[in-house]
């Protein structure tokens, strides 16, 4: 009889860590993500850099690609996509970040941005029109 109970007892247990599942209800963090689209009055423009940078460097450095977060290259269609980490987000709220070129026009230096805020889990788009 012990022998019963302790074999009864031992298939409950599997059948109990067996039946244990992950909750799937819990939704997976989404990214922050911008798109942002370098053209000209033309086309928009491929293989430029684009860079970004939080409002806190910005208001100190400007537009200095040396102090930048990340940058991106834009692809065929003008397109430099950015993904903003979770952990910039972790006090919550909004969070201004600008995306920026630099380029030159007959030996002009040039500089455009745009100023983007994002909560967490925004997808946002914006245009840099280069003249």
């Amino acid at each position: 009889m012990p022998k019963n109970v302790f074999l009864f007892t031992l298939l409950l247990g599997i059948a109990a860590l067996i039946g244990c599942s992950k909750d799937t209800s819990i939704s997976t963090p989404t990214n922050t993500t911008v798109e942002i689209v370098v053209k000209d009055a033309i086309a928009n423009k491929a293989n430029w850099t684009v860079y970004q940078i939080g409002d806190t460097k910005y208001n100190l450095y400007g537009e200095d690609p040396f102090f930048k977060d990340q940058q991106s290259v834009t692809d065929n269609n003008g397109l430099a996509t950015f993904i903003i980490e979770n952990l910039d987000f972790a006090t919550g709220g909004q969070r201004t970040y600008y995306f920026f070129t630099k380029y030159s026009i007959n030996g002009v230096n040039k500089s455009k941005n745009i100023g983007i805020t994002l909560s967490k889990g925004d997808k946002k788009s914006g245009t840099i029109l280069l003249n």
